[in-house]
């Protein structure tokens, strides 16, 4: 990756939090000039999320997943992107991916994350057994942005609520 095209990448991702249409106009210029780089496609579906096109921003999450078909930071995005969507089933296919496939470059530094995020996608199909089974294995200290601010220990005891509930006891 070039020094140019990280500078334009942190300018496009500056420029979002104030001017979204001027951010959207310089990731354009990114994917055109950086058409082969998965950081210009990162940069532009960035964008397109927080302007909450999502299907647009998928698309360029996948352009950069062709890429870099064996980095994370692919399928993560794409799975966030997908809870922001409100498509959890899909967003656990994205993220099942960091999970189970131990040999992807840089795993380490994403596999917490992707726990997370599919932990959240579970609970939101109903799936607090395998939810649970996720936030077992995250090693996080701190809250996590998914719509708000949540704990680990926050997303445990809603899984544990909502078991209480579906089996009938009031934990108590």
């Amino acid at each position: 990756m070039t020094k140019d095209l990280e500078h334009r990448y942190a300018q496009v991702v500056e420029t979002a939090r104030h001017d979204i249409e001027f951010a959207f106009a310089l990731s354009e210029r990114l994917v055109v000039d950086y058409a082969d780089q998965a950081r210009s496609w990162y940069a532009r579906a960035y964008v397109n999320r927080r302007m909450k096109k999502f299907g647009a921003a998928i698309v360029d999450v996948e352009r950069a997943i062709r890429i870099e078909p064996n980095q994370p930071r692919g399928y993560n995005t794409a799975g966030e992107i997908q809870i922001y969507a409100g498509n959890f089933a899909s967003a656990v296919k994205y993220l099942s991916v960091v999970i189970d496939q131990e040999d992807m470059v840089y795993r380490d530094r994403f596999v917490n994350e992707a726990l997370i995020y599919r932990a959240f996608a579970l609970m939101r199909l109903g799936e607090f057994t395998s939810a649970l089974a996720d936030l077992s294995s995250v090693e996080l200290s701190g809250p996590v942005w998914l719509g708000a601010l949540y704990t680990k220990e926050d997303l445990v005891l809603e899984c544990e609520s909502a078991l209480r509930q579906k089996s009938g006891g009031s934990g108590s």
